[in-house]
């Protein structure tokens, strides 16, 4: 961690210094949320009217290119989010998840690394033909939140998916990083990404 992130020491003094109660966790399993004892939302005597549960850019720590891998990890996490609702549904309030994924685009015609070929040709995504300097190329954008099915996680869930989706542009927060978890150097295969609003009623 030191060795990828020399200046966690600062970040995680930023965030105790940001808490309002003092109530930060770390090594948090998404998956798993409803196992901790999270108490910024009830102090006993008053509900909130509105909880945020927050994820950029999810990913697993490892083999974190198998698609059916994340898709498992966002799938658990939404469960969990849900389960966390349900234990304190005798309070009226709302849950928004707010989930930034990460969309590609790319030539898929001139692919050259086996791994990506052998996906490339089970691959549904959209696709469109384009120009560069007169040389066509089939260029197919691929969304995380179309990818891992979360449309049909939502449903399940009983979720509802705000129509709006806001582009998430990193350059517009001071020091926000793209890192490649694994080097801890800039991600250079990051296009952009999207935030997706889900609501869960009480």
């Amino acid at each position: 961690m030191i060795r990828l992130y020399p200046d966690v020491g600062l970040l995680v003094r930023c965030i105790e210094e940001c808490a309002v109660r003092n109530d930060i966790h770390f090594g948090v399993d998404a998956t798993k949320l409803e196992t901790y004892d999270f108490n910024f939302a009830f102090d006993g005597t008053h509900s909130p009217c509105k909880t945020a549960i927050v994820w950029n850019l999810p990913q697993c720590e490892i083999n974190s290119h198998d698609r059916l891998l994340n898709q498992k990890l966002v799938h658990s996490f939404l469960q969990s989010c849900w389960n966390v609702r349900q234990m304190h549904k005798q309070y009226s309030y709302e849950q928004c998840i707010i989930v930034s994924l990460h969309a590609t685009e790319f030539d898929k015609s001139n692919e050259k690394t086996k791994r990506w070929k052998v996906r490339n040709a089970k691959s549904k995504s959209p696709q469109h033909i384009t120009k560069n300097n007169e040389k066509t190329m089939l260029i197919e954008s691929r969304q995380q939140f179309e990818m891992w099915k979360l449309k049909e996680c939502c449903e399940k869930l009983k979720y509802i998916v705000d129509p709006k989706v806001l582009h998430f542009n990193p350059s517009r927060f001071p020091d926000y990083r793209v890192l490649n978890h694994l080097t801890g150097a800039t991600f250079a295969g990051f296009h952009h990404a999207y935030t997706y609003l889900l609501y869960l009623n009480s």
